[in-house]
Order: structure tokens, then C-alpha cells, then sequence
């Protein structure tokens, strides 16, 4: 950029302003809501579905919510106890039904040129971890990546990203 053309740059910003700053000045519409009365603007609220209370009954107004929020009612109570007592009762069916899920063993082999990539692919393949691009990024973030060394390694599923992570490294 050189001087012509940083020189018609300013020269077309304060042409833009004057213009803008012309047609404010000009247009009439300044301040036209502070030429309304306080009926005025009250009467403008109320058309658009507003009620408008002045200050003291806002206060006894929010007082009253405040009590009503402070005292629940006895159908409230009995309602809060009767949901409370069915998410128990929904959540020891829910327990009942679940199958203790067995402890996935898995023999992995790592191999010469083997990226973490493909690590936490047969990870997720064997059913040891749930996301192995999360895996991946947690062995990158901690730097485990780079330390990652060959063999077999028994890993488990009840097995933590850190404690894996341990394992591959021989940390």
C-alpha cells in the first residue's frame, strides 16, 4: 500500500462521515422519543400488552413471589415426594436390569511404525476404550505418544486413559 492509496482510503472515510453526519442532523427523527409524555409512553407500553406499575406495588409485588417461592404448598410438597420416590424406584429397576458387564482383557501388540492412531484404533476395536480419537489426543496432549514402545501389553476396560497410557509407555 503506498501513499496514493492510503491517502483516497482516508479521503473516502471522511467523505462516508460527512455524508452519514449529514443525514442525521438533517433527518428530524433525533430525539423523538424524548419529546413523549410519561402518559405518552405509558399508553404506547400498555397497546403492546404491558401492564406498567410504579415502584411500591413492584416491591409488594416481588415480596409476594418471594413468599410463595419460600413456602411451597402441601400439593408441591407431596408431589416433590412422590417423584422423588419413583426416579428411586425407576432407578433400582434400571440397576436390576443392567448385567454386571464383565471386564474386557485385551493383548495388544505394538509393532514397529506403529502411531498412536492406530493404537487407539485397536483399542476401540476390542472394546477397551469408547473413543479412540479422544484416546489418541489424550496421548498427544500428555506427550505419551513419543514414548510409546513395542511388545505385548494386557490391557483392561475398567482401565483409566492414564493407566493405558502407563502400559504402552512402560511408565
Amino acid at each position: 500500500m503506498n501513499k496514493i492509496h492510503l491517502r483516497a482510503f482516508t479521503f473516502g472515510l471522511l467523505l462516508s462521515t460527512c455524508i452519514f453526519g449529514t443525514y442525521y442532523y438533517f433527518s428530524g427523527d433525533n430525539g423523538a422519543a424524548a419529546k413523549l409524555s410519561n402518559e405518552e409512553l405509558i399508553a404506547q407500553v400498555e397497546d403492546k400488552g404491558y401492564k406498567v406499575v410504579d415502584e411500591k406495588a413492584y416491591e409488594e409485588l416481588e415480596a409476594k413471589a418471594k413468599d410463595t417461592e419460600a413456602t411451597p404448598t402441601e400439593e408441591e410438597t407431596k408431589e416433590t415426594e412422590t417423584e422423588q420416590t419413583d426416579t428411586t424406584k425407576e432407578e433400582a429397576a434400571k440397576e436390576e436390569e443392567k448385567p454386571a458387564e464383565a471386564v474386557k482383557e485385551y493383548k495388544l501388540n505394538i509393532i514397529s511404525g506403529m502411531q498412536s492412531s492406530e493404537i487407539a484404533t485397536l483399542l476401540k476395536d476390542a472394546g477397551i476404550i469408547t473413543d479412540a480419537f479422544e484416546f489418541e489426543q489424550y496421548l498427544i496432549n500428555t506427550g505419551y505418544h513419543t514414548k510409546v514402545q513395542l511388545g505385548e501389553f494386557v490391557v483392561k476396560s475398567d482401565m483409566t486413559y492414564e493407566q493405558l497410557a502407563k502400559i504402552i509407555t512402560k511408565s
